[in-house]
């Protein structure tokens, strides 16, 4: 959990994906359970092929069907190496450059130098390595790069409306928002809390990876005090124990219908984490955002964020009260 203490610069970001998606090939490819389904048959597997997963493409070619791949962001180099698409990397955003459109020199010199690094580390250590490890469950598949380059559709959690254009291939298809369903109505006692707040609210969340009791207590202690300051309520999704002396104009919740409180029109704020589920719900239902990135595609997010106008970016690593108080200041109470 580094990530929670320090920010990482790009090439570090990259070195922890590899580092997690070697744990996970390894636990999948070399688990008796995972691997019992070799003996059944299937019509079709779905592999987060360019997220760091490539080894398991490998079932597609056991099984002797189509793979799809999914991609839990928008486009990224590797995907559009493998699949056709533009990989300029002048115009081409990586994920771990900052992945907002690079305009000036310097930004399109970052983007550059992260896209050749990433790709060079790929095709030195990571594609040699899991084709290895592959074919030590799978002796009779393809290279790995065969694999890549054969998969039949890649679906990418990506809308247009959001992120920079770019050229895909026509096997990639954006399928940003697919999970946003229509409301159901709130639990009884949190819709009359909502609706009772006569100021509006709040809404804080750090997701379901980030968990609250990992903060530091000078981070915790910044957001309450800053909550604490306001007149509006502020509903808390908080599945750890309570922080001491929590605002009393604070709600705490293990779990909240999220789409459901960001949809009400009561709802003045959503701070959060940045991921991107959270920032596609943010934008179908109109909820400004007051971001704070910690990790992977957040800090993209969060500039998009802010480069489009509807929301804020504190900084999660140097996180000072006041600095929250500003940012919720001026998304609360600026009409735009």
């Amino acid at each position: 959990m580094d990530f929670m203490i320090k920010p990482m610069n790009a090439f570090q970001k990259i070195m922890m994906m590899y580092f997690m998606g070697d744990v996970l090939n390894e636990s999948i490819l070399k688990n008796p359970e995972a691997l019992a389904v070799k003996e059944e048959k299937f019509d079709l597997v779905l592999v987060e092929a360019f997220f760091y997963q490539e080894p398991l493409l490998a079932f597609a070619h056991h099984f002797g069907c189509p793979s799809v791949a999914i991609n839990p962001f928008g486009y990224s180099p590797q995907l559009n190496e493998f699949t056709g698409g533009n990989i300029n990397p002048a115009y081409v955003p990586n994920v771990f450059g900052g992945g907002i459109r690079p305009d000036t020199f310097l930004e399109r010199l970052e983007n550059t130098l992260t896209s050749v690094f990433a790709m060079v580390a790929n095709h030195l250590y990571w594609y040699p390595k899991m084709n290895a490890l592959m074919h030590e469950v799978f002796p009779n598949a393809p290279h790995i790069y065969d694999l890549m380059t054969n998969v039949s559709l890649t679906l990418i959690n990506n809308h247009p409306a959001l992120m920079a254009p770019v050229a895909l291939a026509p096997s990639v298809l954006e399928v940003g928002g697919l999970h946003i369903k229509p409301g159901k109505p709130l639990p009884a006692d949190l819709k009359k809390w909502i609706e009772e707040s006569k100021d509006g609210f709040v809404y804080f969340s750090l997701g379901s990876n980030i968990r609250p009791e990992l903060l530091a207590a000078d981070r915790r202690d910044a957001i309450f005090k800053s909550f604490g300051k306001l007149k509006q309520r502020v509903l808390v999704k908080w599945n750890a124990e309570l922080p001491p002396n929590p605002p009393a104009n604070c709600r705490f919740e293990d779990w909240v219908p999220q789409q459901e409180v960001l949809a009400h029109p009561n709802l003045k704020v959503f701070v959060t984490h940045g991921g991107l589920l959270s920032t596609q719900e943010s934008v179908y239902f109109g909820a400004a955002i007051v971001g704070m990135p910690v990790f992977g595609d957040q800090d993209m997010n969060m500039k998009m964020a802010v480069q489009k106008g509807f929301g804020q970016m504190v900084s999660f690593y140097n996180l000072k009260s006041e600095d929250l108080d500003a940012a919720l200041q001026e998304v609360i109470y600026n009409p735009k």
